[in-house]
């Protein structure tokens, strides 16, 4: 009889944990075609969504849930900056473990990936989600959290040029501890590409970072500031000159430890953990070289063309 009792206290607990947090979601929804957006939302989780709901309809697929936020647009916005900051509850995903273990009651669980989803869906907004800057940069600068410090600086690189207020926040986001933040921060430094007077300065500064992640990051976002990186030249030439004389052994792997990520062509990268360590070579795998080859020739050609030494 006791172990039923701790069954029932554990499944009363996850409950009033999962509508805390389903709560904590709650505006009125926005609607497209009948349906809510935390419908449009589960297909950028649909793995998870079919483990949660067996027997429920099929979620939409990752390109119908694009529309779908496209179209439903801005009023969507104040739910994503609240789902950003949503991590799955440690203790709610333990909880369903135990839960899954006993006989008695059958529940079906998956976490819910909140801040996942929404980063997905800033990304299918892009420029349209620029009402949320100020939203945003106040997450990046008041939330340590390993998520919303990586995603934000990618969502801000694809809201592009009306993102320009949040250079600030970026250019100290230069000085942090881990890779893939200073990656994201440059990427979106790049996308951006405006006040080239204090961004490309400091992105000349991150050709020096010991991690070639970043470095090559560091030439791509010089190149898309075009002639206005013109003082930059140096120090990409020099670059491309240390590079092909000795790539050295730590060029030729990513830093990135994590058994789950995200990555857009060559631009950001999400990791669901703290990345610190090397991993093999692989799609993160940075080309220095010709990514330095490239910014040069966006900024100066005839520049580059006495840098090939061909």
């Amino acid at each position: 009889m006791g172990k039923k009792r701790r069954i029932l206290w554990a499944v009363l607990l996850v409950a009033v944990v999962a509508m805390k947090v389903w709560l904590s979601t709650l505006s009125p929804e926005p609607v497209y075609q009948g349906k809510p957006l935390s419908y449009w939302l589960a297909g950028y989780d649909t793995g998870n969504y079919n483990v949660a709901h067996p027997n429920g309809p099929a979620p939409p697929a990752h390109a119908e849930a694009d529309e779908a936020i496209r179209q439903i647009g801005t009023n969507a916005c104040p739910i994503l900056l609240r789902m950003l900051q949503q991590p799955n509850s440690s203790l709610t995903v333990r909880l369903f473990d135990l839960l899954q273990k006993q006989h008695f009651i059958k529940i079906p669980f998956a976490p819910a990936n909140l801040n996942y989803k929404a980063m997905n869906a800033f990304m299918a907004l892009g420029s349209r989600a620029s009402n949320a800057v100020p939203g945003l940069v106040a997450i990046f600068e008041a939330d340590p959290s390993p998520f919303p410090q990586q995603a934000v600086p990618a969502i801000l690189g694809e809201i592009g040029p009306p993102a320009e207020e949040a250079i600030p926040a970026l250019l100290r986001g230069l000085a942090h501890t881990n890779v893939l933040v200073r990656h994201n921060v440059i990427y979106a430094l790049g996308k951006i590409h405006a006040q080239p007077k204090l961004v490309v300065p400091a992105l000349i500064k991150c050709l020096d970072d010991p991690e070639p992640l970043v470095r090559a990051e560091a030439a791509t976002a010089l190149g898309e500031f075009g002639k206005d990186a013109q003082s930059a030249v140096p120090a990409l030439r020099e670059l491309q000159r240390k590079e092909e004389l000795d790539p050295g052994p730590a060029s030729k792997k990513s830093m990135i430890k994590s058994t789950r990520f995200i990555v857009k062509s060559t631009g950001f990268i999400v990791s669901s953990s703290w990345a610190t360590a090397t991993a093999p070579t692989g799609p993160f795998d940075p080309d220095v070289v010709g990514r330095t080859t490239t910014a040069l020739n966006r900024i100066d050609a005839a520049a580059a063309a006495e840098a090939d030494p061909k």
